[in-house]
């Protein structure tokens, strides 16, 4: 997938993820509040865990722009403007993750960082303690099939590139 020009994604805006709040104690399910000052309504669901006094609630977030009202836990806003960020949900903001503007070369990448990690600090010397023999092997390969594909990914990127110059060169009469 190429990378499309403008989209701005959910890293270009500040988040505020409701079950963090809930986590830190700034909103309680025991008062309950119906809504965050200047932000949102806050709407508390069963988890549907247990029934009766005692039961799990969930808060979330309602979008607060007009027509939409939907249901989110993170909201967005944006924290470089002078007057309030204006929350919305990733929807109404036309707003993308990061990892879905990836070409194929850096999806690759970050797949074997994290195929690396799981092999231990040091799987040259050792495999990780308490990690069985057949899955250090089975993760092993698993990391070099992802190396080769990266290969194969950097030379079809670096021959395109290539292929782009050549054309430019004739192009130019170099």
């Amino acid at each position: 997938m190429s990378r499309i020009p403008g989209k701005e994604t959910t890293e270009d805006y500040f988040a505020l993820d409701v079950r963090q709040l809930k986590r830190e104690g700034l909103i309680d399910a025991e008062e309950m509040p119906e809504e965050l000052a200047g932000v949102a309504e806050i709407e508390w669901i069963s988890s549907g865990f247990g029934a009766g006094e005692g039961y799990a609630l969930r808060p979330w977030f309602r979008c607060p722009q007009e027509g939409c009202g939907k249901r989110v836990a993170i909201l967005y806003g944006r924290p470089d403007t002078d007057e309030e960020p204006g929350w919305a949900c990733r929807g109404c903001l036309d707003l993308c993750y990061p990892v879905e503007l990836e070409d194929r070369v850096a999806r690759l990448q970050r797949k074997s960082a994290k195929a690396r990690a799981r092999l231990g600090p040091r799987p040259d010397l050792a495999k990780p303690k308490r990690m069985r023999h057949e899955t250090f092997v089975r993760l092993g390969r698993e990391y070099l099939e992802i190396q080769i594909e990266l290969s194969e990914a950097l030379h079809e990127r670096t021959m395109g590139m290539l292929e782009t110059m050549e054309k430019e060169r004739i192009a130019f009469d170099i």
